[in-house]
């Protein structure tokens, strides 16, 4: 037979600050955000069986952080017409480690010890249009730009720069029915402990970490029909193309 245990151990941390602002027709808002984390994860398997018996020991240890800073600033120039601005600064981190024992004998896997961080920095703008009674247009674009480093087993640097950008088109035929259409170039969010060696003996074994993770990229087009009935009900139908 065969026995899988795995034992976790997490502490996290966050802290945030929001100030907003008025004055006349401009409004200043911004974000600071601060989290930490540590986690212990040990993951063993023991085999008994007549012909063979073995055990693996698989340990992780990591640390994370996460800082971001935000700055918006909204204008009514208009009742229809409203510009958005802004920028962000982002700082992630992750220092790991990870050791496999097999039958007790050390097993060298690729990427085990990895300290990887992202420097990420992003502006925005954006404009709200409602062009007609019936009629609004929500367009804009991001522009980000990322430094990707890593030391330990593998030690590269990485640049990156991206261009997102982002177009809502809703019509009103009358205040229960809404009619949407949405075009946006989407970028996804890296998970830094892919960088750093994993387990799961009872599932997928050991797998080694990627040094060559870049952040996924697909564009979205959706269309979205909505309907409120009864005062309190709403029929929402959404199709979404992903590419």
């Amino acid at each position: 037979g065969s026995r899988f245990d795995t034992t976790i151990r997490k502490r996290n941390g966050e802290f945030g600050s929001h100030w907003q602002k008025t004055m006349g027709d401009f409004n200043l808002e911004s974000l600071v955000l601060q989290r930490l984390g540590k986690e212990a994860d040990s993951n063993t398997s023991a085999q008994y069986n007549p012909l063979a018996s073995g055990n693996a020991i698989f340990r992780n240890d990591s640390s994370t952080g996460e800082s971001i800073g935000r700055v918006t600033l909204r204008y009514a120039a208009t009742p229809e017409l409203n510009l958005q601005v802004g920028g962000e600064g982002a700082y992630n981190y992750l220092d790991g480690r990870s050791s496999f024992l097999s039958n007790g004998a050390a097993v060298k896997v690729p990427n085990a010890n990895v300290s990887v961080n992202e420097k990420r920095a992003e502006g925005f703008g954006q404009v709200t249009w409602k062009f007609a009674p019936q009629w609004s247009l929500e367009a804009g674009v991001r522009f980000e730009v990322s430094r990707i480093g890593e030391t330990g087993d593998t030690v590269k640097t990485r640049d990156f720069f991206y261009v997102k950008p982002r177009m809502l088109l809703a019509w009103a035929p009358d205040e229960d029915t809404q009619l949407r259409l949405r075009v946006e170039k989407k970028l996804g969010q890296l998970n830094f402990n892919n960088f750093v060696a994993s387990s799961g003996l009872s599932s997928f074994g050991v797998a080694a970490g990627n040094a060559d993770l870049r952040p996924d990229q697909r564009w979205q087009v959706e269309a979205s029909a909505e309907r409120h009935f009864w005062g309190k009900g709403a029929l929402v139908l959404t199709l979404l193309h992903e590419d």
